[in-house]
């Protein structure tokens, strides 16, 4: 008969088994370890329909894809650069390029500047018709209006705080 005293620890009527737990305490840790065994069993099935999912997805998608690149590939083919030494000069020539467009860009800009300057100088002088006035008022308002719209755009798109 058990009194509720064993190896000195009180068991209040319950037995001890030959490891020294309770049966209570044995319980326990048989529901823990089944709840960690369906913990793990429902986090490999999530993983698996997740992996499942991933991949009809990829199945859905892939074919479109590779088909629109493979299209955009023929039509551009002849832009394609196959000699590798070819390829490597590619992004310096791409630099350089441009490099070389400033100085007429230059010169068409000083052409302008002088086309405006004459324009001003008419206008000192009383000279200017309605048509240029008219002409210089709306492509005021426009580079205004673009001002403000990057404005809005660079802080965020929202058009509150202003």
């Amino acid at each position: 008969m058990d009194d509720g005293w064993m190896d000195g620890r009180r068991t209040y009527g319950r037995r001890r088994r030959a490891d020294g737990r309770t049966t209570d305490e044995r319980a326990d840790e048989t529901a823990a370890m089944s709840t960690a065994s369906a913990a793990r069993r429902a986090a490999a099935k999530a993983v698996e329909t997740a992996v499942k999912t991933a991949q009809r997805s990829y199945d859905a998608i892939a074919p479109p894809v590779r088909e629109a690149y493979a299209k955009t590939m023929r039509a551009n083919a002849e832009y394609v650069v196959a000699d590798e030494t070819a390829a490597k000069k590619l992004g310096r020539q791409f630099v350089f390029t441009n490099l070389a467009r400033i100085p007429p860009a230059m010169r068409h800009a000083g052409e302008e500047a002088k086309t405006v300057r004459g324009i001003l100088d008419k206008a000192r002088a009383g000279e200017v018709d309605m048509q240029t006035v008219a002409v210089g008022a709306v492509f005021a308002a426009e580079a205004y209006a673009w001002f403000c719209v990057g404005e809005i755009v660079g802080r965020g798109g929202k058009l509150t705080g202003y």
